[in-house]
Formats: C-alpha cells, structure tokens, sequence
C-alpha cells in the first residue's frame, strides 16, 4: 500500500476534490495545518499594533492507495490541478505504508 500526502492552498479545495473523484478516489483525509517556505507572509494589524506572520496556513491532504502506479497517477494528477506558478503551491509526497488496520468491526 502507498500513501500520497499533498501539503498545498487551502483555497484548492475544490480543485482536489475534482481531481481526486476524476481518478476514480472516493475517500481522503484533510486537515489543517501551517507552512513556512518561499512565500512572504502576511502583514497584519491586531488592536492598533502591526504584525509579521511568515507561518501561511495550507492544507494537508492524504489520500492511501494500492500500487505504486495509482500512487504515481495521483500524486501527477493533484500537482497538475494545484499547480498556480507562484510560490507556495505546495509539495507532493508518496511513501510505502508499512501497515493498514480498518476499525469498524
């Protein structure tokens, strides 16, 4: 088994969930999460005082597959449909799952 982790714009999620049920994926996981890199941050103004937060918030996405060739498809897929050309359109991962263990009973 192979897990596909996607670290990307949280504004893209429609653009996963397209991407993902066009290659057939029907279940996924997304959390949220903070990300530093390449892009600059944001400035802001809290109660009068001015603020740099260089941390952006991003999305993480996990999606396990059976082979190494779904796996390949996907993460090509999901790198096509987020890919914007700025700075901070995320990373892909893919990596071997050792073990699967479904809960329900």
């Amino acid at each position: 088994m192979m897990m596909v982790e996607a670290i990307t714009r949280v504004e893209k999620l429609e653009e996963v969930k397209r991407c993902l049920a066009g290659a057939g994926i029907n279940g996924f996981t997304i959390s949220s999460c903070f990300g530093y890199g390449d892009e600059e941050g944001t400035k802001e103004e809290y109660r009068g005082r001015r603020y740099h937060s260089d941390l952006m918030e991003r999305m993480k996405v996990e999606v396990v597959c059976g082979s190494v060739e779904e796996a390949t498809e996907i993460s090509s897929r999901l790198s096509d449909a987020l890919a914007t050309g700025r700075p901070g359109d995320g990373m892909v991962f893919s990596f071997q799952l050792s073990s699967c263990t479904k809960i329900r009973k």
